[in-house]
């Protein structure tokens, strides 16, 4: 499973930011996995894309 957080920031005449943090158990494969599929998607928007794992 990996869990997904987003946060949207609008700045001066409309410019928007979206950064997305995914998260799994250990950042082994799912969560990279699916950073590299968001960055490839071609947006209108900045995405800012980092993976994280949980487990030591």
């Amino acid at each position: 499973m990996v869990y997904i957080i987003v946060e949207v920031y609008l700045g001066a005449e409309g410019y928007k930011m979206v950064k997305v943090c995914l998260v799994c158990l250990g950042n082994i494969c799912r969560s990279p996995m699916a950073e590299f599929v968001m960055k490839n998607l071609n947006t209108s928007i900045t995405i800012y894309m980092e993976s994280r794992g949980t487990s030591d």
